[in-house]
């Protein structure tokens, strides 16, 4: 069993699970621990300077006829060693429960002013390979063919995203909704008054994915936008500009 220092985080990585992982996932696993994630064994939040996170890839058969999919996710330490485990369910995306989201706002150089954030970051699942060696960024495949786009460029606002919605029930929580009418994320989301102020105002938000690691850094943009720009620069950078309905309609699923 090795455990990895990687940017200050203690990560456990078994023989067997580091034919599955390469250099940048450990660094995005780091940053997903660094943050807080989601224990894939009992599904209790793991803090930071709680001990070694373990890595653990889980196994799953694809669709009929397809290969299988592996996901590489965290655990505490206490929980479950570092380990390659399959599973017979077949592979799904990661829903709103494996999620976190922030809202920030972003300076914007041109006319349209400050840009309204509403970023969310996986807590669980990383990555998906169909074998070793093989990444297959699971997430933005799912949400591009729902109408999000690829962000080759951080400092440039989202086009829209038809049938995107973003409920706000209260100043501490939201809901997204999906094309289909699914809830992508139903959480906390704690809103500060200028981009409470933004979305009322323009009756939109721009809906990021792909990230990990932007919860630092509150009052300084900085280093969130740097982070926006590493994810655009490994083209995993997705999003859309989507409305802001009332929050009476949080309840209601299109």
């Amino acid at each position: 069993m090795l455990v990895a220092m990687t940017a200050g985080v203690e990560l456990a990585v078994a023989a067997e699970v580091r034919e599955w992982v390469e250099p940048g996932d450990l660094d995005r696993l780091a940053a997903m621990a660094a943050g807080g994630y989601r224990c894939v064994s009992c599904g209790r939040r793991g803090k930071p300077g709680g001990g070694p996170a373990s890595v653990v890839v889980v196994i799953r058969p694809g669709a009929p006829g397809g290969e299988p999919s592996a996901v590489v996710n965290l655990a505490h330490a206490r929980c479950l060693a570092s380990q390659v485990r399959h599973e017979p369910d077949p592979l799904a995306a990661p829903g709103a429960g494996s999620m976190s989201a922030t809202a920030a706002v972003l300076p914007y150089p041109g006319p349209a002013g400050p840009r309204a954030l509403l970023i969310t970051e996986l807590t669980t699942a990383v990555v998906a390979r169909a074998r070793p060696a093989e990444p297959v960024d699971m997430t933005s495949a799912v949400l591009l063919g729902d109408g999000l786009h690829l962000l080759p460029d951080a400092w440039q606002p989202a086009p829209p995203a038809a049938g995107w919605a973003v409920l706000l029930p209260s100043p501490r929580s939201a809901v997204v909704l999906d094309p289909h009418g699914g809830r992508y994320y139903d959480g906390d989301l704690d809103q500060p008054a200028p981009w409470r102020r933004l979305a009322a105002a323009r009756g939109t938000v721009e809906l990021i994915a792909g990230v990990a690691g932007t919860t630092g850094g509150r009052g300084n943009p900085g280093p969130r936008l740097r982070t926006l720009e590493a994810a655009a620069r490994a083209g995993r950078l997705v999003g859309g500009t989507v409305i802001v309905r009332p929050g009476r309609d949080a309840g209601r699923t299109q």
